[in-house]
């Protein structure tokens, strides 16, 4: 598989011990290729000196073109990227110009984050839904993003695996696996890898556990796949990062996945209980995740060299994300023990209104 000079898959990092035009759909006569008559880069990408720590950056605004967020992520000190392609309320894919492409990929250069910059696919996507135009619908625009990140040398496209919405469980399981499997073919070479993120669980979402996740996969897609959790997902799904929950997380990527880790982890708080189901996002500290959590995390081997992303409200000028990261690199030089300091629970940008278009992932 080509992988981006410098980095190295996922499936190679070990332990240590202890977006001038948008991409309209292919016509529905293009033939069907196996997956080992693809070609298409492996999910992730890693650095191939293997660093120490993970990598952090955040989910910034492309309001004004792709490059806009690239180069916010270098004002911010980003070593990660997400960004949405499209507002993601909306089904019309954004224009992109081959000079935006060509300015995001300098700009992404520019700010040492190329290999690690991921798309966030847009909410209304439902490939487990029993309704079938707005399943095939979902599944023509999640070819677009993963055509269009490809286009612009994303590590991957983030998608929610969606919701029987009343069917059987096994049912909407089989559509959407199938729906994945369809949306990769459509996508064609070149494409960017799909992460299918871990969700809170809440009514009939799919995806609650690791290994549910993985039951999502279609056999003949494993190599264009990986893997996407969440701290507040995890914790409102009833893991309890506290205490023995995160090696419980490991356990089942090494069992599920075969990886030591995620591919992608989205570090969040939140201001809800364990096992609540919801899906609410706090500031670093500021929620019943608390300090201890995220000093714990950003001193596990496992996640040496996996980029790390923060999804919270940006504040003006992305203040709150400077902010943020400052403090998630403090407490990663000082180790897991540091302060201590129990959660605030204040929860500092949780819940509330839903961010503008082309801001952070909802709530």
């Amino acid at each position: 598989m080509p992988r981006t000079s410098g980095t190295r898959t996922a499936a190679e990092r070990k332990p240590t011990q202890s977006t001038s035009h948008a991409v309209s759909a292919p016509p529905a006569t293009k033939p069907t290729k196996t997956a080992s008559q693809r070609r298409i880069r492996a999910p992730m990408a890693r650095q191939c000196s293997i660093p120490l720590v993970p990598f952090l950056g955040a989910h910034l605004s492309a309001a004004g073109g792709v490059s806009r967020a690239a180069q916010a992520a270098a004002a911010c000190g980003c070593q990660a990227l997400q960004l949405f392609l499209r507002p993601p309320g909306r089904w019309q894919a954004n224009e992109l110009p081959a000079a935006e492409v060509a300015r995001f990929r300098v700009a992404c250069e520019n700010a040492g984050i190329v290999g690690r910059c991921f798309a966030h696919a847009p909410y209304l996507l439902n490939l487990a839904s029993p309704d079938e135009a707005l399943r095939r619908r979902s599944v023509t625009v999640l070819a677009e993003e993963l055509r269009l990140a490809g286009t612009l040398g994303l590590a991957g496209v983030v998608l929610h695996p969606g919701s029987g919405t009343g069917s059987p469980r096994p049912e909407a399981v089989r559509r959407c696996r199938d729906a994945i499997a369809e949306a990769l073919d459509l996508a064609g070479e070149g494409a960017a890898p799909l992460l299918l993120e871990g969700t809170a669980g809440a009514g009939e979402q799919l995806g609650r556990t690791v290994g549910e996740l993985a039951a999502l996969v279609p056999a003949s897609c494993r190599r264009q796949i990986g893997i996407c959790l969440d701290t507040a997902h995890l914790w409102a799904a009833g893991h309890d990062l506290a205490g023995a929950g995160w090696d419980e997380v490991l356990a089942a990527c090494r069992d599920h996945w075969q990886r030591p880790a995620p591919d992608l982890l989205h570090a969040n708080d939140t201001p809800v209980p364990c096992g609540s189901r919801r899906d609410r996002h706090a500031f670093p500290g500021e929620g019943l995740l608390g300090e201890r959590v995220f000093r714990r995390l950003l001193a596990d081997p496992n996640l040496a060299g996996v980029p790390v992303i923060l999804e919270i409200p940006p504040g003006r000028g992305n203040a709150n994300v400077v902010r943020a990261l400052a403090l998630l690199r403090r407490w990663q030089s000082t180790g897991p023990g540091g302060s201590g300091r129990r959660p605030s629970g204040r929860g500092r940008g949780a819940g509330g209104a839903s961010p503008a278009a082309g801001s952070s992932p909802r709530r």
